[in-house]
């Protein structure tokens, strides 16, 4: 199953500004190009800088920058996760999270951020 154009960045929500975003967004597709964007169900305690394959549930498969939000395309795995997620969503709201490391410069200026992934939040 897809699930096209989910929210995942609002302009007045965000320490980034657009050019530090619309960045790091291209050199994400990179990763969604080769097939290795995955993603998780976010909790507080999980690290999303390391997905375990047991915790995986999606994949990316296209995002893009429209105005002042991204959106992203996925596709549900059939992992055991990904069935469970499944039926979550088909009952529940939902919402994607880009998690990612902030560049920051010796002022304390947010100058680029590395997307690492993207994850679902209920």
């Amino acid at each position: 199953m897809k699930i096209k154009n989910i929210k995942i960045w609002d302009q007045e929500d965000s320490l980034y500004s657009r050019d530090i975003v619309e960045k790091a967004i291209e050199e994400y597709k990179e990763k969604v190009s080769a097939r290795k964007s995955l993603g998780f169900v976010h909790f507080s305690d999980a690290d999303p800088e390391i997905i375990p394959l047991a915790e995986v549930t999606h994949l990316i498969t296209n995002i893009s920058l429209e105005e002042n939000r991204a959106y992203v395309d996925i596709e549900l795995l059939n992992t055991p996760k990904g069935i469970v997620l499944q039926e979550i969503i088909d009952k529940s709201n939902f919402k994607c999270i880009m998690w990612g490391s902030a560049k920051v410069n010796i002022e304390g200026d947010y100058i680029g951020l590395d997307i690492s992934s993207i994850n679902i939040v209920i």
